[in-house]
């Protein structure tokens, strides 16, 4: 279980999130909302990695402020430019990253043949990684998040620059994993998060919490997080 009790990020003058709230337990939740909506605060702020915040945040019980190294070693995380080292190989670059997170042979080529099948790099292996698109080096870096089975994985906009394709993949190879970790994206593509029946969108207004709401593929997602999302800028308080 992923918990947030009255969470708020503040930078400098700057109110990022506003006292949000909420639980999750495994399975896939889109964190949606217009551009400074607090997506991006939302997703560091739950791995620990947000600027000064209130409120707790806790995994399994694990309180992420108070001890983040046993929390992160539960957490794979991919923000929005996926650091990648330009002079190595995709395989370098995967091996070396596998390895850093305690990977290390049988179980280490075993990750990562499953996850460069997953994500369509095998014919990228020997590619470095300076010279891969910005959709190649998105499927790069999900790929290294997913080298290691976490009990949560934050994924900010992944979607970003993979043509429907892979994005359609990519929610396929989420499924499941999904089914024993939580697994949280932020992201502007609602069409595509409207595919994934059975998941949930946490919409964010102006850093509060618009909504939790289930993805159930018969009323569409996009209108239902507007409507959210103008109800909560409305009343200016959280549902």
């Amino acid at each position: 279980m992923l918990s947030a009790r009255n969470l708020s990020v503040r930078y400098g003058g700057v109110q990022a999130l506003s006292d949000v709230s909420f639980d999750l337990d495994s399975g896939i939740c889109f964190v949606c909302g217009q551009s400074g909506a607090g997506k991006t605060t939302l997703i560091r702020a739950i791995c620990g990695v947000a600027g000064t915040s209130t409120g707790t945040i806790s995994l399994d019980g694990i309180d992420v402020a108070e001890d983040p190294m046993r929390a992160r070693r539960h957490i794979s995380y991919l923000p929005d430019v996926p650091p990648l080292y330009p002079d190595l190989t995709v395989e370098e670059h995967l091996s070396y990253r596998g390895r850093l997170k305690g990977l290390s042979g049988r179980r280490l080529r075993a990750r990562m043949r499953h996850v460069m099948e997953a994500l369509d790099l095998k014919d990228l292996a020997t590619r470095r990684t300076i010279s891969l698109s910005a959709g190649q080096r998105r499927r790069v870096g999900i790929a290294d998040a997913l080298l290691c089975e976490t009990r949560l994985l934050l994924l900010d906009d992944p979607f970003a620059g993979l043509d429907e394709a892979h994005a359609r993949s990519l929610l396929q190879t989420l499924a499941p994993v999904a089914k024993h970790a939580i697994v949280i994206l932020a992201t502007h593509d609602l069409a595509l998060a409207a595919q994934a029946t059975g998941a949930k969108c946490l919409v964010l207004a102006s850093g509060r919490l618009a909504a939790l709401m289930d993805v159930d593929g018969d009323s569409p997602l996009s209108e239902r997080c507007d409507e959210a999302a103008k109800a909560a800028l409305l009343l200016g308080v959280e549902p």
